[in-house]
């Protein structure tokens, strides 16, 4: 009986998870790419333009049943996601398991919407099935969620080349991809490239400068010989050196450190142990507890507010930027939501060229009837080829000629492209009243349509 009250902490995790459920922007991507395959477009962002902007192809797949309620089908796997890592970790002993509960940015990445979690939980799985005849398909289960899941296959390799079998099924998808999108990787990898190594080391810097319990894990070069320390210790080094630091972090707040965050306490735990002292043990699980505080140190000042946005080199604390009230009793996203489905009825049934910065969100709610052009370039082709040096994982910036020539219609809710660009514009700009909100707008080029719209009997000044 002693034993099994560890695994209170499986519900305990996954409550204290849900009481910080969120969305991120990003995973509406990927909404929108279900909701134009269900509408007959094809696994597409816009209608005939094929470009993988997405790069889980399995964490999408698994969405797939659930068009409608992506939303809360997001968050849910999320959360069974995490409490899967807790279990496997419980199959061990306690004390990983319960660091892993403790750590808030587990318990944030639970949900969100991503894949983040799902992939955090293969990692571990790899790890802990490593010996097992079938860990060849988590391997390929752990690429298709994300790609730098290779680099850790590859690394589980060298402790069982004999799982690679299930791998050389990435042939023939890479061969459909290409067929499918004319790329052997996906459009993201060059829309994010663009980034060197100092921000890389800053952001897992930002990571370990507040968790300092990370430290402990060096503990574990003492029983380097052990199977079962050396390989989450290589999966951890070599992808904070080889993945997170070559691409230069994210700017997302350790989203890019969650996957190696139960490898860490792993061996944590299985280095203490060998002292035998549950004095010591519990003096780590206050500390981590205690490192809290230079979280809030991190993001919030001496009055309690919370900093500005992506001052931390352009990361940010992304649970609170989508999820803070915004003072109107809605938070981003449900403002987005709101304006989305508000323009999306005010457009009609005519398609219109709309320009995104940073609107996810809006472009999936606005509906696929509406072709969107991402001005980070992650969904479109020509941009995200382009050289970029802008904020980390925003790093690309459309020419304002390619706007032009996309034959974009409309900006809203954003600063003026004369603004952004930093040139004198002269784009007509305007609000809309909408039913539930007042929107601003920048008509970019005007044809047809955009006449017929904005007519005299319109709802627009």
């Amino acid at each position: 009986m002693k034993n099994k009250i560890k695994y209170l902490l499986i519900p305990i995790g996954m409550v204290w998870a849900y009481s910080s459920l969120w969305l991120s922007d990003d995973c509406f991507v990927t909404f929108r790419y279900i909701s134009n395959l269900f509408a007959g477009n094809g696994l597409v962002y816009n209608v005939g333009e094929y470009v993988e902007g997405f790069t889980h192809p399995l964490w999408l797949l698994m969405l797939l049943p659930f068009n409608g309620s992506l939303e809360i089908a997001s968050q849910v796997l999320g959360l069974i996601s995490f409490a899967g890592v807790i279990y496997l970790l419980t199959r061990s002993g306690w004390l990983a398991a319960l660091l892993v509960v403790l750590n808030l940015e587990m318990r944030i990445w639970a949900t969100g919407g991503l894949e983040t979690m799902f992939f955090t939980f293969l990692v571990l799985l790899s790890v802990w099935a490593v010996k097992k005849d079938w860990v060849g398909w988590i391997l390929l289960a752990m690429v298709l969620t994300r790609p730098d899941g290779l680099l850790i296959a590859g690394i589980v390799l060298l402790f069982n080349w004999k799982a690679y079998k299930p791998l050389l099924l990435l042939i023939p998808l890479l061969v459909l991809r290409y067929y499918y999108y004319g790329d052997v990787l996906p459009n993201t990898y060059y829309a994010k490239l663009g980034t060197d190594f100092a921000q890389g080391f800053y952001y897992i810097w930002a990571y370990i400068s507040v968790y300092i319990s990370t430290f402990l894990i060096l503990l574990g070069f003492r029983h380097i010989k052990e199977k079962e320390i050396a390989l989450p210790m290589a999966i951890i080094f070599a992808y904070l050196t080889l993945f997170v630091a070559k691409v230069g972090g994210d700017f997302m707040y350790a989203r890019f450190i969650i996957p190696i965050i139960p490898l860490t306490y792993f061996i944590i735990e299985q280095s203490l142990k060998k002292y035998k002292n549950v004095a010591l043990l519990v003096g780590v699980c206050f500390l981590v507890v205690f490192e809290m505080n230079f979280r809030n140190e991190m993001f919030y000042d001496e009055a309690g507010e919370h900093k500005p946005a992506f001052e931390l080199q352009g990361v940010t604390d992304e649970q609170w930027y989508w999820s803070h009230d915004l003072g109107s009793g809605q938070n981003l996203i449900e403002m987005n939501e709101t304006l989305g489905s508000g323009i999306g009825e005010f457009l009609g049934d005519k398609r219109f060229v709309i320009l995104l910065r940073s609107q996810c969100a809006f472009a999936y709610y606005l509906g696929v009837g509406q072709t969107c052009v991402m001005s980070e370039g992650l969904t479109d082709w020509y941009i995200a080829r382009l050289p970029g040096e802008g904020r980390i994982g925003h790093q690309k910036k459309a020419p304002l000629e390619y706007i032009k020539d996309r034959g974009v219609n409309f900006l809203f809710n954003r600063q003026s492209l004369g603004n952004y660009y930093g040139i004198k514009i002269d784009n007509q700009r305007g609000t809309l009243n909408l039913p539930k909100m007042r929107v601003g707008v920048e008509v970019i080029t005007v044809d047809e349509k955009v006449k017929e719209l904005f007519n005299p009997s319109g709802n627009s000044k």
